[in-house]
């Protein structure tokens, strides 16, 4: 058996042209699509490489962490404590053409998404710190319009429906089926 480099984090160390790497870190920062004109595979996706080397910090670019002007891609907030799922989401969202805002917790998680003005929440119901219906609750304080929310959750899917129905969610889908459920039904959500 072989050993793998210590790295500062749980996730194993990804291959890049057989150079092990450190995981790529988790920002706050919403990301926005640069210009470049990329090289979709045979099915018509970007892989997850092409994304990361498409994706640019809005704040780089002086925009104060708001979506570009006159964009017309949907804005997404992923609020997961998990970062190996936000990394995963972020990726694939950005590779279709979202703008993905992507928080760790909840903490300062209600002012930053305000500013954000998102489209369409994706809320983990996992998150430490204060439970997900005082959340919602606060959202709905702050945003006007409430945009439409999925919950995404190890939760058992009927222990997931009850909460969606109590905290008025969109929709919701159990993790145990998988991120192209949840893209799907985000994707459902976004054309409404």
């Amino acid at each position: 058996m072989s050993k793998r480099p210590k790295t500062g984090s749980n996730l194993p160390p990804q291959k890049d042209g057989g150079q092990l790497t450190e995981p790529s870190k988790i920002t706050s920062q919403p990301i926005a699509l640069s210009e470049k004109k990329d090289q979709r595979g045979p099915k018509g996706f970007l892989d997850p490489k092409q994304a990361r080397e498409r994706a640019v910090p809005p704040g780089s670019k002086g925009d104060g962490g708001q979506p570009p002007a006159g964009s017309d891609r949907p804005r997404v907030c992923i609020l997961d404590s998990d970062p190996q799922s936000l990394n995963v989401l972020r990726e694939l969202l950005s590779a279709m053409d979202y703008t993905v805002l992507a928080l760790p917790q909840i903490i300062g998680a209600s002012s930053q998404i305000q500013r954000f003005a998102p489209d369409l929440l994706v809320l983990d119901i996992a998150l430490p710190s204060l439970s997900i219906p005082m959340l919602v609750e606060v959202l709905r304080r702050n945003l006007s319009p409430m945009p439409p929310l999925i919950l995404f959750s190890y939760l058992a899917e009927e222990e997931l429906a009850r909460l969606a129905l109590e905290v008025q969610a969109n929709d919701f889908t159990p993790k145990s089926r998988g991120y192209v459920a949840l893209v799907n039904r985000i994707k459902a959500l976004s054309r409404r």
